[in-house]
């Protein structure tokens, strides 16, 4: 949540409200690296504020009281800067070029785009150029003025990937080093995007009820042990109505499947 915000203040150059925060979250190291730059913007401008104890507690569920306390908030900033500069928020338009591969080694030579123009201020601009990478793969790079802040970054549509979750932005190729669009550009920068693979998990049932069910109920279970006696002393059949434990008959289907049903149960 904390870097969807943060992203759309930058996409639009909303400034962020003024406010005397000069602390941090006692639990920041618990915020996942690629988000602590957001968490401590928005905590510094008032927008996050934690709990009264001075924790951010980025494990926990927002509630509904407090998610939309920060909704009202981020729209009250919004509609203020909207009446302020008199135009609706329109993103800024980005100048894309060809994908390329850029050179393995990017030296710190600055570049001037603007070396045709008659102005001769134009002609003095220095400019560096910031490469974003998926492993070999460019997938977008952009210019700017030396000593700026690059201030943005891919869109999400051009960090989406299936099967994986976007992290965030690193320096190196081992994505141990992160990058900050905010920290001045002194150089060309080539970085790269580090993704975690999404763990599909198993879903084990152990137990289970059925209501309002024909006397004649059965179900088939899968072999957890090396016969009917091993699942007979694992199965446990609780009658919620009140009345008497019910025995079960164990039958072995042969293909590591077993028939669980009750013995004695009417017609």
């Amino acid at each position: 949540m904390a870097t969807l915000i943060v992203r759309f203040f930058d996409a639009y150059k909303i400034p962020y409200p003024e406010a005397n925060v000069t602390s941090t979250p006692s639990d920041i190291d618990s915020v996942s690296d690629y988000a602590k730059e957001a968490v401590l913007k928005l905590w510094r401008c008032g927008i996050f504020e934690g709990s009264g104890s001075g924790k951010f507690n980025p494990k926990q569920n927002a509630t509904r009281a407090k998610a939309a306390i920060l909704s009202m908030t981020i729209d009250g900033i919004v509609e203020k800067w909207f009446v302020e500069t008199g135009r609706k928020p329109a993103p800024e338009e980005e100048t894309k070029e060809e994908p390329q591969k850029p050179d393995e080694n990017p030296q710190d030579e600055p570049i001037n785009p603007v070396g045709d123009s008659d102005d001769d201020s134009d002609r003095n601009v220095v400019t560096y150029t910031v490469t974003f990478m998926d492993g070999d793969k460019q997938i977008e790079r952009f210019t700017v003025k030396k000593g700026q802040p690059l201030s943005k970054a891919p869109d999400n549509s051009k960090t989406a990937k299936e099967g994986y979750i976007f992290v965030g932005w690193f320096t190196d190729k081992e994505c141990t080093t992160p990058f900050y669009a905010d920290d001045p550009v002194t150089s060309n920068v080539v970085v790269y995007a580090k993704y975690e693979e999404i763990v599909k998990e198993e879903l084990s049932i152990t137990s289970f009820s059925l209501l309002d069910q024909s006397p004649d109920l059965s179900f088939v279970v899968q072999r957890i042990g090396q016969g009917a006696e091993d699942v007979n002393n694992s199965v446990i059949l609780t009658v919620m109505d009140g009345s008497d434990p019910v025995e079960l008959s164990i039958i072995d289907n042969g293909n590591d499947t077993f028939t669980v049903k009750g013995k004695g149960w009417l017609p």
